[in-house]
């Protein structure tokens, strides 16, 4: 088969893909959020759910996200900006269990022990990102971000919290698979391991485009994704040595084999990404996506086969920024958007494709 006839196969499946994804109108369900502001982080604990938002915005849903509760209130006075009733802007959050979480918003993290109901502030403790691997071991990232290069740790489920080495570097996400194994991002697209449980970290050999890592998540120790802002979603496919395509430069690794997935005709900003178990995941992200064809504005990108390969939604509904998606596949954006996507499409899409790329 001539290199002519492989690349003309190529660009007619891929015209016909785009037009499958194109016409489809029933691929996500918008959800009541009754909120204006922007909403930054969502997360589910079985059937409960937390998000957090712009102007000290936290909602709470106890029935798998179809509606959501205002508990914003009950935080009000830690989360006041000013006398002019403003408040901090709340970025991110992680909750061990359904009643106990911590989130964090400009210069200040807080903590909860009984669902919401009543807040406290965790003194002292400034950072980009949280992450629990377990109940009790969590991780919050720092770096340079505020001044001197250090991270936290905690043993004992956020009662006290210790100060940890972390790379000179301003750290943006955080991820961890257990207690030992975990990533950082930075703020110039860096990628960092350790193995020590935060005590040596790792630089990743990956190419990079200076933008920095908004999000990571990890199916095994060391099988999982790392989104770039603007580049695409770096693909880190196991721990052996080996050489792979880095966005179309071919690159030795000293340890880990890691591959840019280049989604950028599909989406330009990327934010968050999430699975919901070893074959279905989302990656989310920004409206600023032009077509040809004329299609419409796309900010959702899905997988049906473990991240191989990603497709977009179509997002006639609601084009907007979204900032971050759940493992349920909930998504939330600015101005107080929350979508679920359709799994069941996901599942068939993914069928479609495997059955053209096999003729």
């Amino acid at each position: 088969m001539s290199m002519i006839f492989i690349q003309f196969r190529k660009i007619a499946i891929s015209i016909l893909l785009m037009h499958i994804f194109l016409i489809s109108y029933s691929q996500t369900e918008i959800i009541q959020s009754n909120c204006q502001y922007d909403l930054n982080e969502i997360q589910f604990i079985y059937n409960v759910g937390y998000i957090v938002g712009d102007n000290g915005t936290i909602l709470k849903s106890i029935d798998q996200g179809m509606t959501w509760s205002d508990i914003s209130t009950n935080a009000y006075i830690l989360t006041k900006k000013n006398q002019k009733d403003e408040r901090i802007n709340l970025t991110s959050l992680h909750f061990i269990n359904e009643n106990k979480g911590f989130i964090i918003g400009e210069k200040k993290l807080i903590k909860t022990t009984d669902g919401g109901k009543t807040w406290a502030e965790v003194k002292d403790i400034i950072g980009e990102d949280i992450y629990f691997p377990t109940d009790n071991v969590g991780y919050i990232s720092k770096g340079l971000r505020f001044g001197e290069s250090y991270s936290y740790k905690t043993s004992n489920g956020g009662k006290s919290w210790e100060k940890i080495s972390c790379p000179n570097d301003e750290m943006t996400s955080i991820y961890f698979f257990d207690e030992n194994i975990g990533y950082m991002g930075g703020i110039g697209g860096q990628i960092y391991i350790t193995e020590t449980a935060g005590r040596l970290w790792e630089k990743l050999d990956v190419a990079t485009s200076l933008y920095p890592i908004s999000a990571i998540y990890f199916k095994t120790p060391y099988e999982g994704f790392a989104l770039n802002s603007k580049t695409g979603i770096a693909s880190v496919l196991d721990g052996k040595k080996g050489t792979t395509l880095c966005l179309d430069t071919i690159t030795k690794l000293n340890k880990y084999r890691i591959t840019w997935i280049d989604q950028g005709e599909f989406m330009y900003i990327y934010k968050d990404i999430n699975f919901l178990n070893n074959k279905i995941g989302y990656a989310v992200g920004a409206r600023q996506v032009y077509h040809k064809s004329g299609g419409r504005e796309l900010g959702i990108l899905v997988t049906g086969d473990g991240g191989k390969s990603w497709f977009p939604l179509s997002n006639d509904k609601n084009e907007t920024i979204f900032n971050s998606v759940s493992n349920s596949g909930i998504v939330v954006g600015e101005r107080g958007t929350i979508l679920k996507i359709d799994i069941d499409y996901i599942l068939n899409k993914d069928y479609e494709i495997q059955l053209l790329l096999k003729k």
